[in-house]
């Protein structure tokens, strides 16, 4: 099989705001036992972690490879340059708007013919609260991580309470300022992407410490 000519060196993407940032966030800090969905189905995984990446993400899409050569699409009317695909489902891409405030995230049908994409959820933080991160458990059944630990009463002494959490490998490694804050913040989130089985060890290890914690199923409607 030849190998594919590389892109050229002139492609470019125009600047990215600094709101997609987000997404380059999100998807580095994802573990790699961990896939994504939306709306039940599973995210290709382009790995769209900063611009480099992004710019090889738009091969197929805005830049396209017809009989060895590549073309932009956009030069032509048939891609804008404000789109930017972050993945894709089967290679049908979710397209960053990033010319409009929130970056809205459009989607479409590859293989149409022409690109008409509707919209998939009106900002990129909306986009990403949406997607569902799974992982196949020990037994190699596949696990939701939807639930949260949310804290109502941090008891007598939350600041002992926070701290006692904060070292336990269940919770984040909270700073002073972190602790203050949250102590502040009652009701809290303190957890979120959890297993319902590790979501019930917060629980109780915060019950152990004072704090009434409850552990509550992320919505996603």
């Amino acid at each position: 099989m030849p190998a594919v000519p590389e892109m050229p060196e002139t492609f470019r993407l125009p600047p990215l705001p600094r709101g997609l940032d987000a997404w380059f966030s999100f998807v580095r800090s994802l573990p790699d036992d961990i896939e994504l969905r939306h709306a039940g189905r599973t995210l290709d995984g382009l790995g769209v972690v900063d611009e480099s990446s992004a710019l090889a993400a738009q091969a197929g899409y805005r830049f396209v490879l017809n009989d060895d050569e590549w073309a932009d699409a956009a030069a032509r009317g048939a891609w804008r340059p404000e789109w930017i695909v972050l993945d894709s489902t089967d290679a049908d891409p979710f397209i960053a708007d990033i010319s409009r405030p929130g970056i809205p995230i459009l989607e479409d049908v590859h293989g149409e013919g022409r690109w008409n994409p509707s919209p998939a959820a009106p900002t990129l933080a909306d986009f990403i609260g949406s997607l569902e991160r799974r992982r196949l458990d020990d037994t190699g059944a596949d696990v939701a991580l939807d639930w949260e630990v949310w804290a109502l009463d941090l008891g007598p002494e939350p600041l002992r309470a926070l701290l006692a959490m904060s070292t336990a490998p269940l919770f984040p490694d909270w700073t002073r300022t972190d602790l203050l804050r949250l102590r502040a913040s009652v009701p809290v989130i303190l957890q979120s992407g959890l297993t319902e089985r590790l979501a019930a060890g917060c629980v109780a290890f915060g019950t152990r410490h004072g704090a009434r914690l409850e552990a509550w199923r992320h919505s996603r409607e």
